[in-house]
């Protein structure tokens, strides 16, 4: 089953047309150069930042829950983060029926993924944000046949998924956000294409973290 009914190259195309968007929204396309972002994020330095990425998607047509934990560094503009990820748990895959035999398959993966996150704007209520990952792993495919497990697969699995998302701050700490994106593999036909979408409340660690250290707390 298709997720979406559009072909592999029509997504290589919106996943392009998204990346261009991200970058060249809100500020002048002569200041936008990723490289050169990521460079001064560096040398500038910032803040430890540490927590879960999980997202919702759809999997050969079916919901999953992709699960993630990652570590890296707040540089303000620029967020770049190293984490591990997988499924939360297998999804079906495709399935047929034949006389005497039913075949069907469950699909998962997990992988080591690098994110770039930028924030493209930014005020007093609203946080718009672009975040960029490229993964590498395996993908796991299994199939049976009338229930009993007849051929495993694991091959190479790379990844690259963008999003747009927004950030509501309700209060200095708390927000609520919602993102938005698509997701590729190199897995040619692969049933691990497929959109990207997140939803829930926001806190804000490290703003809490840097007023607690201006009112002198002893923090390290």
């Amino acid at each position: 089953m298709q997720v979406l009914p559009f072909p592999i190259h029509t997504r290589q195309k919106m996943l392009l047309t998204l990346l261009a968007a991200g970058l060249t929204m809100g500020k002048p396309a002569a200041q936008v150069n990723p490289i050169d972002s990521i460079r001064t994020a560096l040398q500038r330095g910032g803040s430890f930042a540490i927590g879960l990425d999980g997202r919702n998607s759809f999997i050969a047509g079916a919901p999953a829950r992709v699960m993630g934990f990652r570590v890296g560094m707040d540089c303000g503009t620029v967020r770049l983060y190293t984490g591990l990820y997988s499924l939360g748990k297998s999804v079906p895959g495709q399935g047929y029926t034949l006389p005497g035999d039913t075949l069907t398959s469950r699909l998962n993966f997990s992988y080591w993924g690098q994110t770039v996150d930028w924030r493209i704007y930014e005020d007093d209520r609203w946080e718009l944000a672009f975040p960029v990952q490229a993964g590498i792993g395996i993908a796991y495919r299994e199939r049976f046949r009338n229930g009993v497990s007849e051929q495993r697969k694991r091959p190479f699995f790379i990844p690259l998924e963008m999003q747009f998302t927004a950030i509501y701050k309700l209060t200095r700490y708390i927000g609520l956000s919602a993102g938005l994106g698509f997701r590729i593999s190199t897995l040619k036909g692969s049933s691990f294409n497929g959109p990207v979408y997140t939803y829930g409340i926001s806190f804000f660690g490290g703003t809490l973290y840097r007023d607690m250290k201006k009112k002198g707390w002893n923090l390290p």
